[in-house]
């Protein structure tokens, strides 16, 4: 957990990603994030418009003293805990540790699915159910869910949401976009095996 709602968001966006600028752009969102001065440049790049604030920043915002903060895990982003976290037995073999990281693989996909910071990209319930790590199927590449009308559900929903506040404009639309899908991994490229910080200190 974060020190502060500002580094429990730090945590979030550090691990996941910032969330869309139509989110951040609601009540709370000054808070937290500065809009950028080169606005005007971001946009038709589709880059976001806003950054989060540093703790300093917060802290003189709020009147507050820059948080201590804690580490609570080594790595920051979910891709290296997933797959950097060294092995539990050191008497896997070769095949075993190739079976191990697709494993991974398939529950780091799995994560990335339902963890997204945008409510309009994050899987239901129903497409999660469909991904190899739950099935038990083999997974191959990146899993792409069928198509669940609730996520279009949500998307009005909020859509209408927006426009009774006033908002409009290309970072409203710009939530009915579909979002891209990371190449899939070559079958034939071997996954990289974690390193157990202890024996390479023990060699």
């Amino acid at each position: 957990p974060g020190v502060s709602q500002h580094n429990q968001i730090s945590r979030i966006v550090k691990m996941m990603g910032a969330p869309p600028d139509v989110i951040i752009e609601g009540k709370n969102g000054p808070k937290y994030f500065n809009k950028r001065r080169e606005d005007a440049q971001l946009a038709p790049r589709g880059g976001s418009l806003y950054q989060l604030k540093t703790p300093e920043e917060y802290a003189k915002d709020t009147n507050t003293e820059p948080p201590v903060l804690k580490k609570y895990l080594r790595y920051d982003e979910l891709d290296e805990v997933i797959m950097k976290t060294p092995f539990t037995s050191k008497k896997m073999t070769h095949e075993q540790k190739k079976e191990e990281m697709r494993r991974r693989e398939a529950f780091l996909d799995f994560l990335k699915g339902v963890f997204r910071v945008s409510p309009f990209e994050r899987w239901t319930a129903k497409q999660a159910l469909g991904h190899p790590f739950i099935t038990g199927d083999s997974y191959t590449r990146p899993y792409v869910p069928e198509f669940d009308p609730k996520v279009n559900e949500r998307k009005l929903a909020f859509l209408l949401h927006m426009q009774r506040r006033g908002h409009s404009g290309p970072s409203l639309i710009a939530i009915c976009r579909p979002s891209k899908v990371s190449a899939p991994r070559r079958d034939d490229q071997e996954p990289i095996a974690p390193v157990n910080t202890r024996e390479r200190a023990g060699s």
